[in-house]
């Protein structure tokens, strides 16, 4: 079975606007919107040998028509189509796209489902507290358990203002023993 973001590049590819490809995959179409801007590439435009010069400021720049009004001039700002200003925000359902001049943005399912997975990755690893929340969870939580017996379990349904994350990660700190138990 195709995955969502696939399914989301072939459905730009012929022209589905959001709420068709929301209704497509059971989504809001502010979502789709979402997913292609934050996942969108940008492919430079090439312009070998052309005298294109694919700057807003061409009319008014001293440097206009010379090969230095490019990205080497000081004052180069990139002209963009008018088109990735509003839905779908890419390229990759426009009929005009191989002659184009502009630098083009495309939505790729492959990278997008690889971007996905790597935040998934990164949000999982590490600890995310500072030593100074550690000493403070240590300051109430050690003397219930070395002096009252009281179990992790029971300390952390009691404290959930100061153990504001999961059970299982405060189990994961008490035993990578960040706490002086």
């Amino acid at each position: 079975m195709k995955g969502v973001y696939y399914k989301i590049e072939d459905k730009l590819k012929d022209n589905w606007n959001f709420t068709e490809i929301g209704k497509e995959i059971n989504k809001h179409r502010t979502t789709i919107a979402k997913e292609i801007l934050n996942h969108r590439f940008k492919k430079e435009s090439v312009q070998y040998n052309s005298t294109f010069a694919n700057c807003i400021h061409v009319d008014t720049c001293e440097n206009a028509g010379l090969k230095s009004c490019k990205k080497s001039c000081i004052n180069f700002k990139e002209k963009t189509c008018i088109l990735l200003n509003s839905a779908p925000y890419v390229c990759n359902g426009c009929k005009k796209r191989s002659h184009c001049r502009y630098s083009k943005y495309y939505y790729r399912a492959k990278d997008a489902n690889k971007e996905y997975n790597e935040f998934k990755s990164e949000s999982r690893i590490g600890i995310r507290l500072s030593q100074e929340e550690i000493y403070q969870i240590n300051n109430v939580i050690t003397p219930l358990i070395k002096d009252q017996h009281q179990s992790i379990n029971h300390v952390f349904i009691n404290n959930p203002d100061l153990l504001y994350f999961s059970k299982p990660t405060f189990y994961s700190y008490v035993n990578l023993n960040f706490f002086f138990i």
